[in-house]
């Protein structure tokens, strides 16, 4: 078989070397190849000299979890094999603007799906016609019957087994899919602060040695370092890109010029309420992973608990009598490591408009951070090991541990998440459930985390119960397809989440 595949180079002189050839550009996925997709491009090939196929890379793709099915050599492999085909390109962009101004193409062919160009909501379609129009050429929608890789992939791919199907078409029937849109732009609005720690989350990766010849160990060599912004600071880089207005409170210990270092882990968008406290440790958890296969092989914490000191205290509290009132919602995520105190969790209760808490146990904490330190709040997200600590029950179903909290702490909404298992929203004395949307983590770090702080938002806007879990599942499912913090979500991929999974 002729090497169709181009490069970037190739690109940059195809047009100057076929200036007088009509070129043809068609780009997307082309995962799970169909009928559809060799119509489409059937039509493409009869109406140019040259047709160059371009697909997304898998690192840009964000339709689910699990997708593409086919790698990115393998879908190469299957478009170079039609004839119809001259030449193929693999993009690493989130769009085809790049290959665009590259290869300059006559004609760029797009599915008439894309026609109505106020459905693309991540509206790639308007700035590809953009730059298009830098050079004269044109969009051409092939009028082809459209079929649905997603639909065939959920339907055979065994990605989705029985019970998820049967939650994914009842949801189907009860969500309009463009009132999950209003819903996320009116979440847009919301001016946002989020309290808590801040965590460094070090993944250095290694690869063995040998067993050393005078000890009974083996030997492990380092081959990189990856840096991420862990506890609120993932929370506030995933709300960068769906809130225009969100603010970080909290604190810096150490070296005063340590403080560049989270300032520059976090989204700069999001605006900062830093305190430094020089007697304060931030927690800094080194995990060491095989480099091959990404396996945790264990973790080095750098302290158990470090308090903030009276003073910082003080100036917090000034700062939250004197601000709470501007905020619309308030999240606090409470990692147990000292940068709340009592009293500050006193003003919160009492001042906040809308206030959503997440209250964790772990191995630095464990027995001494519990949601019911807290007396009051509108909704809560935590785990099932954390829900049964807090209330000393092992044994209860769901149900009567919602019922327990509710003798406890005064809320309206709450969240209990089962990793794997799914999770259940609590609502009017009824116990909603969600089951996981995937079964195949890459890394379970933060998926908690993303899906309290993403189920808070529609949880501060009043959506129905069973979506604000399963948009929590959503936050959670993209999360845990990704190593560490590498991504954060966004809208375009909440909606293209949502597409996929009711797309039944």
């Amino acid at each position: 078989m002729t090497d169709k595949k181009l490069t970037t180079s190739n690109l940059k002189n195809f047009r100057k070397k076929f200036n007088n050839k009509k070129i043809g550009l068609a780009h997307g996925v082309f995962d799970l190849f169909h009928y559809g997709h060799l119509q489409h491009l059937q039509k493409a090939s009869k109406l140019c000299d040259i047709l160059v196929v371009s697909i997304t890379s898998k690192k840009f793709v964000n339709k689910g979890p699990g997708r593409p099915i086919y790698n990115d050599d393998q879908r190469l492999e299957i478009l170079n094999s039609l004839d119809i085909i001259d030449h193929t390109f693999l993009s690493h962009e989130k769009s085809a603007n790049q290959i665009i101004k590259l290869l300059k193409p006559n004609i760029y062919f797009k599915g008439e799906e894309y026609a109505v160009k106020k459905n693309d909501f991540s509206k790639k379609i308007i700035s590809e016609e953009k730059e298009l129009k830098k050079f004269g050429g044109k969009i051409f929608f092939t009028k082809e019957p459209t079929l649905s890789s997603t639909n065939l992939i959920n339907r055979f791919s065994g990605e989705l087994d029985d019970e998820l199907k049967k939650y994914l078409k009842n949801l189907k029937a009860k969500i309009n899919f463009k009132q999950i849109e209003e819903l996320i732009n009116k979440s847009s609005r919301s001016k946002v602060l989020v309290i808590g720690d801040m965590i460094l989350d070090n993944y250095t990766f290694l690869s063995p040695l040998s067993k050393s010849p005078k000890e009974q160990i083996i030997s492990m060599q380092e081959e990189r370092a990856e840096v991420y912004g862990g506890g609120t600071i993932a929370s506030v880089n995933h709300l960068s890109n769906l809130l225009k207005n969100c603010t970080l409170l909290s604190v810096v210990g150490g070296e005063k010029n340590k403080i560049k270092d989270y300032k520059k882990l976090i989204k700069k968008n999001i605006k900062q309420q830093l305190f430094y406290d020089k007697n304060f440790q931030n927690i800094v958890k080194k995990r060491y992973l095989d480099k091959n296969n990404f396996n945790k092989l264990f973790q080095v914490t750098n302290l158990k608990k470090s308090n903030i000191s009276k003073k910082t205290e003080i100036k917090i509290i000034k700062y939250l009598n004197n601000n709470l009132k501007n905020y619309d919602h308030v999240i606090v995520h409470d990692f147990g490591h000292g940068a709340l105190t009592d009293k500050m969790i006193d003003v919160i209760e009492k001042k906040s408009k809308f206030l959503s808490v997440n209250v964790q146990t772990n191995s630095s904490n464990m027995g001494f951070n519990y949601l019911t330190k807290f007396k009051k709040t509108n909704y809560f997200s935590i785990d099932e090991p954390e829900a049964r600590l807090a209330l000393a029950d092992d044994t209860s179903d769901t149900q009567i541990l919602f019922k327990k909290f509710k003798k406890r702490i005064r809320f309206k909404l709450g969240s209990i998440t089962f990793g794997k298992h799914g999770s259940y929203l609590y609502s009017s004395n009824k116990a909603y459930f969600s089951p996981a949307l995937t079964s195949k983590p890459v890394d379970t770090l933060g998926a908690g985390d993303s899906y309290f702080v993403i189920s808070s938002l529609f949880a501060k806007q009043k959506a129905k119960p069973d979506l604000i879990a399963f948009l929590g599942n959503i936050a959670g499912a993209f999360t845990i397809n990704y190593l560490g913090h590498r991504r954060y979500i966004t809208k375009v991929d909440i909606l293209n989440y949502v597409k996929t999974f009711l797309n039944i």
